[in-house]
């Protein structure tokens, strides 16, 4: 049982099921991991992040999880403060590490509907690729996800998702002055 900093969130880790419940014991969600399920501890920007034999991972408490990065031997944590970590591997030697924290501040900011950190993601994160612009996607925030692509076909579905008529509206003048060139260079051969 493993308590977040301010006590409003608590994980009970089994040996392939992480729960996270509230401080009422309500369930939050459920995790199953395909490894046994080491160690955990909460971080300060209220995420769990917990150990399997092969990875270190996150989870939000509304079930979004990822994979920060993989290991290559196992650790156990003792704590997490930031980008900051702190663990012990199995011969007793302790080991602290920096992790990108990237993607979980991203999908924070998108589930508190924090614009401004929304905005200092797209900004800022070097890394945030396609994976969150499909996660974006999922959770009907093809609005926010319409900004991070570059693909003219990808662009046009975000918009018809989206409702966002204006980039709607420039793709078909694309495609039709592509129409009229194409048709001239028909009727000049």
């Amino acid at each position: 049982m493993v308590w977040s900093n301010k006590y409003t969130h608590v994980a009970l880790l089994c040996r392939r099921t992480v729960y996270i419940l509230n401080k009422n014991f309500n369930l939050l969600t459920s995790i199953n991991e395909q490894f046994k399920v080491s160690s955990a501890v909460w971080n300060t920007d209220g995420v769990l992040i917990y150990t399997t034999k092969t990875h270190l991972k996150y989870a939000l408490v509304n079930g979004d999880q990822g994979i920060i990065k993989s290991l290559e031997t196992p650790i156990y944590l003792i704590q997490a403060n930031g980008n900051e970590i702190i663990a012990i591997d199995p011969e007793a030697r302790f080991q602290k590490f920096s992790i990108d924290r990237e993607e979980y501040l991203f999908k924070l900011a998108i589930r508190s509907r924090n614009a401004a950190k929304i905005d200092a993601c797209l900004k800022n994160y070097t890394k945030l690729g396609n994976s969150l612009i499909s996660y974006l996607y999922k959770k009907n925030y093809s609005a926010i996800a319409l900004h991070m692509v570059d693909d003219l076909r990808a662009r046009f579905s975000l918009a018809i998702d989206s409702g966002n008529l204006e980039v709607q509206t420039s793709f078909y003048g694309f495609i039709n002055l592509i129409s009229r060139l194409h048709l001239r260079h028909v009727m000049i051969n």
